[in-house]
């Protein structure tokens, strides 16, 4: 409840948010990855020079059951400033840790398994940038690291790529763009050379769509049905275009993605994301892929979409991820972190950047 007064009133006290406190160890710490906070903490845990493992399955210890993605930080392999270290970034973001004194669990994987993978240094992470990429998509995938993530990133201005030594570089971020000779033998050449070695292409919108142009690539987007025999015979009056237009117009729509959950890039989202759609693009589900993010009969929330671009979007994929040689390639129909105030598409984009790695 609120109450007015007139009269001015002196206030004794202010809020102070409560801090959480992480109990000390001498063995490891647990942290829980449900939330772009969490994500926040890998980043700044790998920017401290710790190496973080993860938990690629579900398992429970003291009693607690451990969702896969779950971080663990454990004194072996790192150096003598761990413990220190990880509880201060734990605190600082206010995300409580549990510590653990020995490997063994109650249920699932022990620590150290193979189940459980490592990042042993912190990703460099490229952005293509300048001629023919949208200012507006690559600023946008800036200010998620640099404001948001607060992690560093490198402009790379594609216009120079020929003389970029890309393999300085983990992860490389292509948005939103009209890429000159994206498709041509040399660039395919020199990007999948680069993942091949391990790294990592991340592919947004348009760069996605072009990419899938090229069969080197090995993903299609799916075909949007041709009208009916009754629809292509049919005379276009001029009376209808404004109708004609807003049935395939999708100026902004909400769809539910049903997420591999088990899957790194679904780490942290119960299975879910909430995307945006706002063109009727989707991709073929692939053998040779995983398909990580699928729309589904039922994933139309709310939102505006002609009739139209309703029917394109019963199904396909809108997150896939495919495997070439010891790297990947993340493509991506959608801008995941459209004007950096879509929280689940900041966890995915994270995802994408931290847990692909070899």
């Amino acid at each position: 409840h609120g109450y007015a007064s007139k009269e001015k009133l002196a206030i004794t006290a202010g809020f102070t948010a409560p801090k959480g406190v992480v109990a000390s160890t001498e063995y490891g710490y647990l942290i829980p990855y449900n939330s772009f906070k969490s994500a926040r903490v890998l980043a700044q845990l790998l920017q401290k020079n710790i190496k973080v493992r993860y938990a690629e399955k579900a398992f429970a210890v003291n009693g607690k059951k451990m969702e896969a993605g779950t971080l663990i930080v454990l004194k072996t392999s790192n150096s003598d400033n761990w413990a220190r270290d990880t509880k201060q970034v734990c605190e600082q973001l206010q995300l409580e840790a549990t510590s653990v004194n020995s490997g063994w669990v109650e249920s699932g994987a022990d620590f150290g398994s193979p189940s459980d993978k490592i990042i042993n240094h912190a990703p460099k992470v490229g952005l293509f940038t300048g001629e023919n990429v949208s200012a507006l998509a690559a600023g946008e995938v800036w200010s998620y690291f640099e404001q948001q993530l607060n992690y560093p990133i490198t402009q790379l201005n594609y216009s120079f790529l020929s003389r970029i030594d890309i393999n300085k570089y983990d992860v490389i971020i292509a948005p939103e763009g009209a890429y000159k000779d994206l498709n041509s033998k040399a660039i395919t050449e020199k990007l999948q050379a680069f993942i091949r070695k391990g790294g990592v292409l991340i592919a947004l919108e348009s760069a996605a769509q072009q990419l899938s142009a090229n069969a080197d690539w090995g993903f299609k987007m799916k075909e949007i049905a041709k009208n009916d025999k009754a629809d292509i015979n049919k005379t276009s009056k001029y009376g209808d275009r404004v109708v004609d237009a807003l049935q395939s117009s999708i100026p902004g729509a909400i769809y539910k993605v049903f997420l591999d959950a088990s899957h790194p890039i679904g780490f942290g989202t119960n299975g879910i994301f909430f995307d945006l759609k706002q063109d009727m693009v989707t991709y073929e589900p692939s053998n040779e892929a995983w398909n990580v993010g699928l729309l589904k009969k039922d994933s139309y929330m709310t939102g505006f979409a002609g009739v139209k671009a309703k029917a394109a979007l019963q199904e396909g994929v809108v997150i896939g991820v495919k495997e070439i040689g010891s790297g990947k390639l993340v493509y991506m129909a959608d801008d995941p972190i459209f004007r950096n105030f879509w929280e689940g598409g900041k966890l995915i984009l994270a995802n994408a950047v931290f847990f692909n790695g070899k």
